[in-house]
């Protein structure tokens, strides 16, 4: 018996870092309650048309060791044509310019501002005052990972059996009262769409590692404001499977009412 390693399994010592892949699954719902889908996204170089209604099922990727993980859920706000526009834009800019870059902290907050900048241009096309969309982006290589948020479209790292959330929201502070409304989400302070001359873009961006049987989910708020964390979380744990783990989040989120639009990625790190 090797005695070290038999301790450190006993003890729960972590293991060391190595080479890893990625299994990626993702979906895309109009949900039960709009009659348009205003989500977009961009796994691997796959992005959503102008005008859908969501994915026709599940969607898998796999990314070897030596490959790069690029993903980003992009959840679009005003409404009508206005919001899928600005989602599209952003996830096609997105997977425009993430060939071209080596990611870093400094390089994910340069993306954000093009982001951004595509989104107000296309507003100027279409005579639109303004448009907008969250972001949040995922990006990994190795065991090394950067993400960055724009809004409230929230990143989350499932590690140990443990579900923590690594977005920065970006809301409202002020009582809804004070804000002019009752009843509803807290205002956005920052998404893809905001004039610069206006209002000055701050992306929210972390790097980290991550390590075998790790799992890391993006998503619309479709999700997250139909389902508890504890559920998420617990879903996470007990469905091994990327691609099944995904259709059961869907399945609960609609189950509970399914009151927006619902987009979910999934990205399980594999040896």
């Amino acid at each position: 018996m090797n005695v070290i390693k038999y301790l450190k399994d006993l003890l729960g010592a972590e293991k060391e870092a190595g080479p890893v892949g990625f299994r990626i699954a993702a979906v895309s719902h109009k949900g039960k309650v709009r009659g348009n889908n205003e989500d977009n996204f961009c796994v691997m170089g796959t992005v959503l048309p102008l005008m859908h209604e969501g994915t026709e099922g599940i969607l898998e990727f796999q990314v070897k060791p030596e490959g790069q993980v690029t993903v980003a859920v992009f959840d679009g706000m005003g409404g009508e044509a206005a919001g899928e526009l600005a989602s599209f834009t952003a996830a096609e800019k997105m997977r425009e310019l993430s060939g071209q870059k080596t990611f870093s902290e400094e390089s994910v907050k340069e993306l954000c501002m093009d982001l951004n900048r595509s989104v107000t241009e296309a507003a100027e096309r279409e005579k639109y005052i303004q448009i907008g969309t969250t972001a949040v982006l995922f990006f990994a290589k190795g065991n090394q990972y950067i993400m960055g948020n724009v809004g409230d479209s929230p990143f989350y790292l499932f590690s140990r059996g443990e579900l923590t959330l690594l977005s920065e929201a970006h809301v409202s502070r002020l009582p809804p009262e004070l804000q002019g409304f009752l009843g509803r989400k807290p205002t956005l302070t920052q998404f893809l769409g905001m004039g610069e001359e206006e209002v000055r873009m701050e992306p929210f961006v972390k790097q980290g590692s991550c390590m075998s049987g790790d799992r890391v989910l993006l998503c619309s708020d479709g999700l997250t404001d139909m389902i508890e964390e504890e559920d998420i979380e617990s879903i996470l744990r007990e469905e091994r499977k990327t691609a099944q783990c995904v259709e059961r989040l869907l399945e609960k989120a609609l189950d509970q009412g399914g009151r927006d639009n619902i987009t979910i990625v999934l990205c399980d790190i594999t040896e």
